[in-house]
């Protein structure tokens, strides 16, 4: 009887570590795709008003919109399903501000 409790107090606390494993993770994961959809936007947004500078104008400024707003669609497309598609963290805040978002799901 002694060994059935013990064995049941070890599976217990193994699930426990599991369950804190899994939230870690899932944590994890929502970071990493915050930190990736805002590296994508800023890259490719600061990369069309470059080149369009060193090109004289040859992108425009509606080159420069088409940009951001592509490059947003595909981060939200890539990323929205892991991180609820903040791809910007003034966003995401945005959205706690507005109530729209629980605050648990508000990286810190």
């Amino acid at each position: 009887m002694r060994d059935s409790v013990h064995n049941l107090l070890d599976a217990l606390h193994r699930f426990n570590n599991l369950e804190k494993v899994v939230f870690e993770n899932y944590v994890m994961k929502r970071l990493c795709a915050e930190m990736l959809g805002t590296f994508g936007l800023v890259f490719a947004g600061t990369g069309a008003i470059v080149i369009n500078d060193a090109g004289n104008g040859a992108i425009t400024h509606a080159g420069i919109t088409l940009t951001f707003g592509l490059i947003v669609l595909t981060m939200i497309s890539t990323f929205g399903d892991i991180s609820g598609a903040h791809a910007n963290r003034a966003v995401t805040f945005g959205f706690w501000a507005a109530r729209r978002l629980p605050g648990r799901d508000v990286p810190p």
